[in-house]
């Protein structure tokens, strides 16, 4: 079977949640970072015949990056992977690791709690989020609601004097204060439009509009709900 370059760019994004995958038989994908922060599942094109487990994500994509078009021919204790029309005869054989030595396997389900607020993150708003970020060398986001407006501000919220950036992203007419806070290093998400849904307490979900994948974050323990 060949794997679509938007499955490739799911399996890339995972590894950056998580160095090791199970992939499961079907066409869902799922991985949990490993302090359990951060929840990702994706629904791919392709229906995966078993399911097998890789170690080392960025290896297993490296050898992936060898080939043009790869074919995946799924063995029971190994995958071989070769070239389709590019001349010669090139294949790798890649052994599976045991699902046993996986961490964090993805196979807990979130039910999400009843939301208290709603809003549109585009694409654009969450490269700039990201690069705002970088270039503060800021750790943390708040949301928070002013003036009938949802704000998104990138800051260190143990540094109260130092830099700070902030976003309008929605208006919000809820006047029932909020201010919910994440860490930058859980915004692992692919490029595209999310739908975001923000829990009063633990956690937020990212859908993925224009993304095959929907993620849930937890949370930092000093978001409050209900009060200034």
């Amino acid at each position: 079977m060949k794997i679509s370059a938007d499955t490739l760019s799911v399996l890339k994004n995972f590894a950056a949640i998580n160095p090791s995958l199970l992939v499961r038989k079907g066409s869902t994908l799922n991985t949990v970072c490993p302090s359990s922060r951060i929840l990702a599942e994706a629904k791919v094109t392709e229906e995966f015949p078993m399911e097998f487990a890789i170690y080392d994500m960025a290896k297993f994509l490296g050898i992936v990056s060898l080939f043009k078009t790869p074919v995946f021919e799924f063995k029971d204790t190994h995958l071989v992977i070769s070239a389709d029309g590019e001349g010669g005869v090139r294949s790798v054989k890649y052994f599976y690791t045991n699902p046993e030595f996986i961490q964090n396997k993805g196979d807990k389900k979130i039910k999400m709690p009843d939301t208290v607020v709603k809003f549109p993150l585009s694409e654009d708003n969450l490269a700039a989020i990201l690069k705002a970020a970088s270039v503060l060398q800021a750790p943390d986001m708040s949301v928070t609601s002013n003036d009938g407006m949802i704000i998104i501000t990138v800051c260190d919220k143990k540094n109260p004097t130092g830099n700070s950036w902030q976003l309008v992203v929605h208006e919000w007419e809820d006047e029932t204060p909020f201010r919910f806070w994440f860490t930058i290093d859980t915004l692992k998400m692919m490029s595209g439009d999310y739908d975001v849904s923000i829990a009063a307490k633990a956690v937020a979900k990212f859908e993925g509009v224009n993304s095959p994948a929907n993620y849930w974050v937890a949370m930092e323990a000093d978001s409050t709900y209900g009060k200034a």
